[in-house]
């Protein structure tokens, strides 16, 4: 005759599974609180990329529509018609798509590592903050990058105003300076440095932490976590999605280019080639880096004879760098740094 458990036994373990599920709403789920920015856009306002795309969209019109009314008020031009429609060209491409991007990198790479970890992780049995799709976690969403982002977007709002109501040819100096320091720079740019400081860092962390767990997955003797085909295809496809917003920066930077070029803000030449550099640089080691793993693996595998081959998960490790990837790593990362290239020279 079996004995049935203890009340008290089955209210201790329904209370430990309640636990582990405030554990991983806490720290997985809602990891994207620890940006106050980002909580207030998904909590408050629920919006996902397309959404704020839509709203970076409109406030830049609206930015605009301000700058407009108030030069037929004020009868004071805010700059020359061909010099506002690159201003308004640049940042209709680049606020939108850095809204997106915002939203879509606060909670991607917290997504990324749970699909990564699925395969050999089971939040049930291991919820605490030993496992590394924990620490992973909350190393790309740690509370101290809102602040260093926050810095960042004080010294360049310092500096651009500083620039603009200085003496000599500038950006603001064809217009109202109180229009770009009281309407231009609190809605558009202020929200945009913040935005590409969080971007920038949660993608650096999430390229290192990348390499590292795909290293271990693929050539630790006893890896702690299990790399199948589909888990570095959906690396690929977060890294090619962030490459589809540098590519969008590269553009716009080729149209900041053409600008300053053509109105003499550029006094000196190597700010531009240096931003250049820089922009391919980050283009191709995000995508490249963490990924190297996987072409070891395919290096390793080449002299492998055909039926071991065939065998998985190396019959699918070839097809991680489709052409298609290939056309669009280098139409939309490298094509923009090749046309300003052609710009140096010409």
């Amino acid at each position: 005759m079996s004995v049935g458990r203890h009340p008290h036994d089955r209210f201790a373990d329904f209370r430990a599974r309640l636990r582990e599920f405030k554990y991983a709403r806490d720290h997985f789920l809602f990891a994207y609180r620890r940006d106050p920015l980002a909580g207030f856009l998904i909590d408050r306002l629920r919006l996902d990329p397309g959404k704020a795309a839509l709203i970076g969209g409109g406030m830049t019109v609206i930015v605009y529509a301000i700058g407009y009314l108030y030069s037929l008020m004020s009868g004071h031009p805010l700059a020359g018609i061909s010099r506002t429609a690159f201003d308004i060209f640049y940042d209709i491409i680049v606020i939108p798509a850095t809204w997106a991007c915002y939203r879509w990198i606060s909670t991607a790479s917290t997504t990324l590592f749970l699909q990564l970890g699925r395969d050999s992780w089971n939040p049930g049995r291991d919820p605490g903050p030993g496992n590394f799709v924990s620490r992973a976690i909350d190393r790309v969403n740690s509370r101290g990058y809102w602040m260093l982002a926050s810095i960042a977007t004080v010294l360049l709002t310092a500096n651009c105003i500083l620039h603009v109501s200085g003496p000599g040819p500038g950006p603001g100096k064809g217009g109202s300076i109180l229009y770009l320091i009281l309407v231009k720079v609190p809605f558009l740019w202020i929200p945009a440095w913040y935005m590409v400081g969080i971007i920038l860092i949660k993608v650096f962390v999430t390229v290192f932490l990348l390499r590292r767990i795909l290293a271990a997955g693929l050539f630790s003797p006893k890896p702690r976590i299990t790399i199948s085909p589909r888990r570095i295809e959906q690396v690929r496809n977060f890294l090619l999605n962030f490459t589809y917003y540098l590519g969008t920066c590269g553009y716009a930077l080729l149209i900041l280019y053409i600008r300053g070029s053509r109105y003499g803000y550029f006094h000196h030449q190597g700010l531009i080639y240096t931003a250049t550099l820089l922009y391919l640089f980050i283009t191709l080691f995000c995508f490249f880096f963490p990924l190297h793993p996987v072409s070891r693996l395919a290096g390793r595998i080449r002299g492998k004879s055909g039926a071991e081959r065939n065998r998985r998960p190396y019959s699918t490790v070839f097809r991680i760098f489709p052409s298609r990837v290939i056309r669009d790593l280098v139409l939309v990362g490298c094509m923009p740094a090749i046309l300003l290239v052609i710009l140096f020279i010409v």
